[in-house]
């Protein structure tokens, strides 16, 4: 029986490998992934470790620690989309081991692996984990502090309180604020619910103290650097402030009821049972799973009240709510739930199965290109896999759904988004490079933006001073051989055909540029000729 056990448990962290590293470097920077790689790539260029820029400009809204591992993970070898992304992955697979760990002490077999299983495969934190971006690092943060409380939550332990205040810590330096309200709240409603007064204690004042000196420790770097008061200023103003009076992300107050069990998904099918089991039956509750349901409501409630929402700002709810539906199945688990996993299971080997055909003969209409031949023989295996496992006898029913679920987002997200994402930004990057390459060696070409561009683009440019930016075309034209710009906005001072132009998949995310009549890649009709 222990070498069965742990065999499904090297098999889980084989598919947490897949799911989190696969062709992790494939897919072009997407969204706000540019910010933090473009910042890290400019701080290297500068010599800095406490002021990131975009175009060289300061850019210290956001706090550091992701900034720091990008960074860092550039001596890995070239500073491209895999390195960007290495520390992210990394911090989501130690996250995915820290639930491993917690669930081995919470629940009884198998629900020991099902448990992770929850929270590797569920959409916000599969998808988050495969993007360079602040949310995964502030997830693992989350994470470490949640597994603290749980595993000393009976205990006056020092050693556990700094593990707690560290792990917060480390959320705030990766994201901000939300990671205190995502900790903290949960375990002060906890403490005067359950009557844990016994925490309020010198080691705990202790360990926070020390957390503390540590969380403002990147703050005083960068206004020493900044010879600013500014990061102190910005400190409140994206945190507290943008809590109670936002300037932006003002969403309205239901979006986390849809957004909640999206990034559950397709674990949210279990959400509103064990919400309702739990309230329930909240006297016969075990003290773990008691703070579980509790952290669920106060931290929905928390982000709902804040003023400033956004879709992502509910992640940290994640491993609370795998943890509570875990909990959940293993009290709950009968025929008629295993009845339900089966039939879903059915439906997802039929997804599988069908997806090579899906994949062979839909896709090259919609995308309007050749399906890469990695793409058709990924899905092949895993139909492959996906039968075999239909064929095989489990008494849990819910782990071959959980299995099953695996292989769809490594097929979907190790090979269908890295191989059919928009790729115009860093096409038009490199076009433009080369058209700089190709001008007058007597002459040092001079790259210019029209109304900014997205910090994706600069990292593609590879830039190694500022681009003046114009408002003004006309200017532009008189002081620049090579002007780059959103289509949108050049088409309405340049003729179409004019401009040198890439686009994503219907038009989407369009970048253009027009250049003088000694670059030869463009067309004859798409230069322009003088000052």
């Amino acid at each position: 029986m222990r070498g069965r056990d742990d065999f499904w448990t090297y098999c889980l962290i084989c598919i947490a490998l897949i799911l989190l590293f696969l062709n992790l470097g494939t897919r072009p920077l997407f969204g706000a992934e540019g910010r933090w790689a473009e910042g890290a790539r400019e701080m290297i260029l500068r010599n800095s470790w406490f002021v990131p820029t975009i175009n060289f400009h300061p850019h210290i809204t956001k706090p550091l620690l992701p900034f720091w591992f990008i960074r860092i993970s550039e001596k890995i070898g070239a500073f491209n989309e895999l390195s960007v992304r290495i520390p992210g992955a990394i911090l989501a697979f130690l996250s995915f081991l820290s639930m491993v760990s917690i669930s081995r002490r919470l629940f009884t077999k198998p629900f020991d692996l099902v448990s992770p299983f929850i929270f590797l495969t569920s959409w916000g934190f599969a998808s988050f984990a495969r993007l360079s971006q602040s949310e995964i690092f502030q997830l693992f943060g989350i994470t470490v502090a949640l597994v603290a409380y749980l595993i000393f939550m009976k205990d006056t332990s020092f050693p556990g309180y700094l593990l707690f205040w560290l792990g917060l810590v480390w959320g705030g330096l990766s994201k901000g604020h939300t990671a205190f309200a995502a900790g903290i709240f949960p375990v002060l409603f906890d403490t005067i619910i359950n009557r844990r007064f016994y925490h309020l204690n010198l080691k705990n004042l202790l360990a926070f103290t020390i957390a503390s000196a540590i969380y403002f420790l990147p703050f005083v770097g960068t206004a020493i650097e900044l010879k600013s008061n500014l990061p102190f200023h910005l400190l409140i103003r994206e945190n507290l402030q943008q809590a109670i009076r936002p300037y932006d992300n003002i969403r309205p107050f239901y979006i986390y009821f849809y957004y909640w069990p999206a990034w559950l998904a397709p674990w949210c099918i279990f959400l509103p049972l064990s919400l309702w089991w739990g309230i329930k039956n909240f006297g016969a509750l075990n003290e773990r799973t008691k703070f579980l349901l509790i952290a669920n409501i106060v931290i929905f409630c928390i982000f709902t009240l804040a003023k400033a929402r956004r879709s992502y700002y509910i992640l940290p709810i994640l491993p609370y709510s795998t943890l509570l539906i875990a909990a959940y199945l293993e009290n709950n688990w009968n025929e008629i739930l295993k009845k339900v996993c089966e039939f879903l299971s059915i439906l997802l080997f039929i997804a599988l199965s069908l997806s090579p055909f899906f994949i062979w003969l839909c896709l090259p209409l919609y995308y309007r290109s050749p399906v890469p031949h990695a793409v058709i023989i990924a899905s092949l295996i895993i139909a492959v896999i996906g039968g075999i496992l239909f064929f095989m006898k489990d008494k849990l029913g819910l782990f071959k759904m959980a299995l099953y679920v695996a292989l769809m987002e490594v097929l979907f997200l190790c090979f269908l988004q890295p191989y059919f994402s928009t790729r115009s930004q860093k096409e038009i990057a490199f076009l433009a490079k080369e058209c700089l390459n190709q001008m007058e060696a007597n002459k040092t070409p001079r790259l210019c933006a029209y109304k900014g561009l997205v910090a994706n683009v600069y990292f593609y440019l590879d830039i190694r001073d500022a681009v003046p930016v114009y408002d003004s075309f006309d200017l532009a034209l008189r002081e620049c051989d090579l002007i780059l710009g959103s289509k949108k906005s050049l088409m309405r001072v340049m003729p179409e055909g004019r401009l040198v132009c890439r686009e994503g998949l219907r038009g989407r995310k369009a970048y253009c540029f027009v250049a003088r009549d000694d670059c030869k890649i463009v067309k004859e009709g798409q230069r322009w000729t003088g000052h």
